[in-house]
């Protein structure tokens, strides 16, 4: 549960610098808006699988 809740950190962080690069007026250009999309996306598959590695034999 540690790990999952420190996952969740790592990944509030994530959502927040991304939405930090898309707020109006910002000069980032596609490929920095994109590379922070894909570090967001990767985090969060990375999370949902270890969440299913391990959460699902605890409820099945």
């Amino acid at each position: 549960m540690r790990r999952l809740r420190a996952e969740h950190h790592v990944i509030e962080e994530g959502l927040a610098e991304l939405e930090a690069l898309l707020q109006p007026g910002r000069t980032e250009d596609a490929a920095q808006v994109r590379a922070g999309v894909e570090r967001v996306v990767a985090g969060l598959e990375a999370h949902f699988a270890y969440e299913e590695e391990q959460l699902l034999p605890a409820l099945g």
